[in-house]
């Protein structure tokens, strides 16, 4: 794993609209959707709360990586790229449950493990 750098991971916390979450299906097709970050205080994955998934549930089940895209308030770009674990109970579960809104579905938790991070088109990990 490796971690975040701070001002992305700063940016993540700060974050209050939704970001884009895509996937790719083992035939190289990609799937994109909006979703809403939980934050967490580990600078090296983004939690995500898995709500209505379907194709993008059957790409992190196959094995897809994952990447997502999110625009901060003063217009800066991020993307933070990386492998996918699909958490139906434990810890990560545990937590995404207990911050995410009961009135969205709270079917699993995806933990996006960072390895590449970008700022705009610039490589920082």
């Amino acid at each position: 794993m490796a971690r975040i750098p701070e001002n992305v991971y700063k940016a993540l916390q700060d974050l209050d609209t939704p970001a884009v979450f895509t996937t790719v299906d083992p035939n190289g097709n990609p799937n994109a959707a909006y979703v809403m970050l939980v934050k967490v205080d580990n600078p090296e994955i983004v939690l995500l709360n898995d709500s209505v998934f379907t194709k993008t549930r059957a790409n992190i089940l196959t094995g897809s990586r994952g990447s997502v895209v999110f625009l901060t308030a003063d217009h800066k770009a991020y993307q933070i790229k990386g492998n996918l674990k699909y958490h139906t109970s434990g810890p990560l579960f545990d937590h995404m449950r207990s911050v995410v809104e009961e009135i969205h579905a709270r079917v699993a938790a995806v933990e996006l493990i960072a390895d590449e991070v970008y700022e705009g088109a610039d490589k920082l990990l």
